[in-house]
């Protein structure tokens, strides 16, 4: 990674925050834990800047193998198609 900023949420705090992001950071969060994602409401995009690029799994449910998706990429879309989750590269 060449740096740049991950928005994020803090406990306690009402708006989301930046943090800033050096050179050769890596960045992992697992949800619901770290990142939740509600994908009723619509989907949600990942992107970076540059060369950088991104890997996104998402893992709906660990005891079932095939509901799994991922994707890596400079912009990815998660969003829901039916019940199964789709991660597209754009």
């Amino acid at each position: 990674m060449l740096g740049g900023e991950l928005i994020i949420k803090l406990d306690g705090v009402d708006e989301p925050v930046m943090a800033p992001l050096a050179r050769g950071d890596t960045v992992r969060g697992t949800t619901p834990a770290s990142y939740p994602l509600d994908l009723k409401g619509g989907p949600v995009a990942f992107f970076t800047r540059g060369q950088d690029s991104i890997r996104v799994v998402v893992v709906r449910n660990p005891s079932a193998p095939n509901d799994r998706a991922a994707a890596q990429g400079h912009g990815l879309t998660v969003h829901l198609e039916g019940n199964q989750v789709v991660i597209e590269a754009k």
